[in-house]
Order: structure tokens, then sequence, then C-alpha cells
């Protein structure tokens, strides 16, 4: 967690470095400019150099923190290298992972909070997290007049000593003197949970990978649709969908189905085991949510015995209370009447299993629909719009509700106008605060969870979405991933390429966390008192990211010294 604003000004250590080295027969080159810029600042080519000398971080054990060095051209050859971190009494923590920024082209905005030219978000790996390989992220050059970013992340083990630890990035470009980034980071004393406290699934079609990712072996689109997943866990998020293949079965003469769950399970089982990172950031962590997959070529009988067999065996493996169905999506009025007898049927051969519908309350559903999943924007409209049932009339009905993100949220098929400001989104060209407000909306507005349709939209459509990626109105709707395929990024092994989108939605997520650890210790009233200053309605919040990280210190500075007063008194 950053603390921008109260940072001090310190003397660049590739200036010292400059100054004490200059040449009267040869000056030498001038030194590298840099700075240290938020996760929240979106990095343009033509931006400025402005920010601080020192990445000044903050973070609970368990939990990423990232920064951006941002350095201004003529640049060539720059390269980025990272060490690890020392702390109290000789602790170390691993070195930072280094990323390239690169950049979409955006012809046509999503609404009128964007607009045209290169916007940051693919983040290239020096070196890939899943096979270890080296990347194309460095070297690369920056034209005189223009500035690029190098994303930083650093991630804390749940079992780091809390204290100071301090370390640096060392810039090197071309025969410029080699410059370096300190970092000081300071561990809490609290620690995260290893798996998202809410339901939060995001959709995944694993059957999309061989029209980006080219030149595919057998066997690589399974092990690289599980780097996939593995990516999501460590960004707290659960993925539905995936091959989407029910587990095998075969049916015997006399009509007996016979379930084989062994592929599932190895597809699923690691992801909600908690057993696949080992020894990784996200050793331990679960999906949270995952979608009940039912064969579509059986009816009657033999779908009410899988059905069956089915619940028995996620019963058995401790995963039922974590799966839902995804019953219907956006049903019109016209259709509700599906709705309900799809509903239905299901109730009637898996009653246990939760039907989720995206759609807003109404009468019309009752009954049929165990989670109502409406747009933020139905929650809490903005008042010039027809209203929706709001938040209130869920509590009355004593109804379950998550949510989620949409085209409401910029206009669908069209660049939006004035409504389409102000709400979370995951467009490209939307300001970086919105990719990561939606959690402290959640928690401002007690949702049960959270969803997004897709994260691989363009990949299913064969569209490459490092040159474009506008659907449905929005630049980068309903895709979060980049194919990191080895002809794109070096390499040899095909690998899911992250957003920053996609990382701001974790660092949301770890805010939700932060919430929910301190109303557990502090009480709901104050800590949404520290929430509402940030995000007050679904359509106003703080657009200031370091009004956002002075609410996360004051959550973390509570939860210290709640720590320290339960050391002193077990």
């Amino acid at each position: 967690m950053q603390t921008y604003g109260s940072w001090k000004r310190v003397v660049p250590i590739g200036l010292v470095l400059f100054c004490g080295g200059a040449s009267a027969a040869a000056p030498a080159p001038a030194p590298i400019s840099w700075t240290v810029v938020s996760p929240l600042t979106q990095v343009f080519p033509l931006g400025s150099l402005a920010g601080e000398n020192v990445a000044r971080l903050e973070a609970a054990r368990g939990e990423w923190e990232p920064f951006q060095i941002v350095v201004r051209g003529p640049l060539a050859n720059v390269r980025a290298e990272a060490a690890p971190l020392s702390g109290p009494g000789g602790a170390r923590l691993l070195k930072p992972r280094l990323y390239r920024v690169g950049y979409v082209q955006v012809t046509v905005p999503s609404s009128v909070e964007g607009h045209p030219g290169r916007w940051p978000d693919p983040l290239i790996p020096d070196v890939d997290a899943f096979a270890g390989e080296r990347r194309n992220a460095f070297p690369f050059a920056v034209p005189k007049g223009e500035v690029r970013a190098i994303w930083v992340e650093l991630f804390v083990p749940h079992e780091a000593r809390p204290g100071d630890y301090r370390g640096a990035i060392t810039l090197r470009a071309g025969a410029r003197a080699p410059a370096e980034v300190p970092i000081a980071l300071a561990v809490h004393r609290f620690e995260l949970p290893r798996s998202s406290s809410i339901p939060v699934t995001f959709g995944f079609n694993a059957r999309a990978l061989p029209l980006v990712h080219h030149h595919l072996r057998p066997g690589d689109e399974a092990a690289l649709a599980k780097r996939y997943a593995l990516m999501a866990l460590r960004h707290r998020v659960s993925l539905h969908g995936g091959s989407m293949e029910p587990a095998a079965w075969t049916v015997s003469p006399g009509g007996r189905v016979r379930v084989d769950f062994r592929a599932y399970d190895a597809e699923v089982g690691p992801f909600l085991d908690g057993t696949a990172d080992p020894d990784g950031p996200a050793d331990g962590a679960r999906f949270s949510a995952i979608d009940l997959r039912l064969p579509a070529k059986l009816s009657g009988a033999m779908l009410a015995d899988y059905a069956r067999q089915m619940i028995a065996h996620l019963r058995a493996r401790g995963w039922l209370s974590r799966v839902f169905d995804y019953t219907f999506d956006e049903p019109p009025p016209e259709r509700f009447g599906e709705v309900r007898a799809r509903a239905e049927a299901l109730r009637a051969i898996a009653p246990e299993v939760p039907r989720l519908v995206t759609t807003a309350l109404t009468p019309a559903l009752a009954g049929a629909v165990d989670i109502w999943c409406p747009v933020v924007n139905w929650v809490d409209d903005k008042p010039s719009e027809p209203r929706h049932p709001g938040r209130a009339a869920y509590a009355e009905k004593g109804a379950r509700i998550w949510w989620y993100q949409a085209c409401a949220s910029h206009g669908c098929d069209i660049v939006g106008g004035d409504y389409f400001t102000g709400w979370p989104s995951l467009v490209i060209d939307a300001p970086a605060v919105s990719h990561r407000i939606l959690e402290w909306l959640t928690y401002r507005y007690q949702i049960g969870g959270e969803l997004y349709y897709n994260t691989d939209e363009a990949y299913a459509r064969g569209i490459d979405p490092f040159r474009d990626q506008r659907l449905h109105g929005g630049n980068g709707d309903g895709t979060l991933f980049y194919p990191g395929s080895p002809d794109r990024i070096g390499g040899k092994t095909p690998i899911p390429v992250g957003s920053i989108r996609l990382a701001l939605v974790r660092e949301g997520l770890e805010d939700y966390e932060y919430l929910a650890l301190h109303e557990a210790r502090f009480g709901r009233a104050q800590t949404v008192a520290i929430a509402a200053s940030i995000a007050p309605r679904t359509f106003e919040w703080q657009h200031d990211g370091t009004r956002l990280y002075a609410a996360r210190h004051q959550l973390a500075v509570d939860l210290d010294r709640a720590a320290v007063t339960a050391a002193r008194h077990p």
C-alpha cells in the first residue's frame, strides 16, 4: 500500500553516480531520468515524469503490492533488475517481479471518459511466473519526448516477519550510468486470508485458447488452461467455464449412468482443494465459486441419476458449498417462463445447488432464483434513470444478491455519454480507480458475491487482444488476459499475459479483506465510516488514488494496533 502524498524527496542515486563520474575529456551520458508512481496512475506515452524518488510501500502478510517506475526518453536498451529485499533480523523477501507495460491502441473510446490513443494495459513479464522462462520485456527503447513504465510487484509471504524491508530496482540503459530505485516496504502484523472471503467468479473459455495461441502442440491446451486458472487464483479470482466439460459418463444397457470423475477432478480439484500452487504465492488458496456442469445430452431419469452422483461427489470432496448453477444470463421478460422452467427442472434433480440468474429482483421469478445477480447500475442507479429495486428490496425479501459489471458502465455498442461516467468499469480506457473500486462498493452495499461474464471474450472471436478488443461498445470488455505465445513474448512455453486491470481487481479484493478484517475487530459502523469516505455510492467514489491509499493506511494502522493488543492479552 503506497502513501504517495507523504513521501520525502531524495536525490536519485543515478544522479549521484553521474556527478561523481564526470570526465572533462569525455562527458558521461546523461543520467537515466526516472520516477516512481502509483499503480493507479495510467502512464501514457506522452505523459509526464512527475512522481517520487523512492517506492515507499505498505503491505499485510499474504498480500501483493505493485508500483510503477516511469522512464523518459530518449533511451535505448532499457533493462531493469530486481534483488531480494532485506528486513528485520536478516529476514528476506523474494525479489520483486518485473514487467514491461504494453499498450493497446484505442481507436473509438468506450465512453466520454476515454479517448483515442495508446492505453497502458498488458503486462509483459521479464521472467514468467509459470515456466520460469526469460521473456522479451527487456530491453526496450523510449523515443525522445516519450515515457514508458515498468510494473513492479512484490509479494509478502504469509509467514513473513513484520517490520521494515529495504531493496532496490536497478535500471540500465546502454552506456548510461545505472540508476537505483530504492524500495522501502513496511510489512504489517496482520495477515490476509489465503482465499477470497466472498465468492468472486469470472468466466473463462478454455476452448478458445487455440484461436489466439497458435501452433499449440498436443497436450499444450490443457496445461495452458491450468496456467490461466492459476493466474486467476493468484489474483484471488475464481474461474467458471474452463473446459466446460462435465465429468465423463457411460450408460449401461439397462439405462444406469456411471460417472467417471477422474478428468473433472484433475481439472478443478487442485483449485478447489488449495493445492494448485504448491510453494507459490497462492499456496493453500482455493476457488471461492465454481459452476455446476451437467451433460446436455442426458435427460429425464438418466440426468437425475447423473446429478445425484455429481452432488454426492461434490459433497464428499468438500466442494458443494462453493457450487452454483449459472441458470440463465440476462433474460428479457419474455423469456422468464423459460428461466422458471429451467430453474425448476434443476431444483428437482439438484436442490442443493443454488440457481443464479443475472437479472434484477422481480416478482415474476420469485421462487425460481436463489442468487440474484443484477448489474451494478440496477442496485443503485443514478436518479435521472428508471428505478430498479434498490439494495434494501433484496434484504426485505431475504434474497441472496451478487452483482456484476457490464456494458451498462460504458454504453452498450455505443460511445457512452454523460450517464456512462463514474461507474465501476473493466474497460481499458476508463479511469484506473474504476477497475479497483467495485470491492469497496461490494463491502458498502453488503453484496454477497461478484461475477464477470468472461476474461477471454476476444479469444473466442479470434481477435488478437494486443491489437484490438473493442467488443460490446467497450475496449477490453470481457477480456482481461492476453495470449503469451512464444512468437509474441519470447520463450518456449505458451502462457497467459496479465493486465493492469486484472492486477487492480486483485488490489480491490485485497482492499475488501482489509475492510472485512477491520469490521471483525472494530464493528461495522466504524469500518463503514472509512469505506464511505472512499465509495459513498455506485456512481460516486474517489477518483483520487491518494485518498484510497490514505483510507487503507488508516485500516492497516487500526489492524496493527489490534494485533499488538491481542499479542499482549491473548
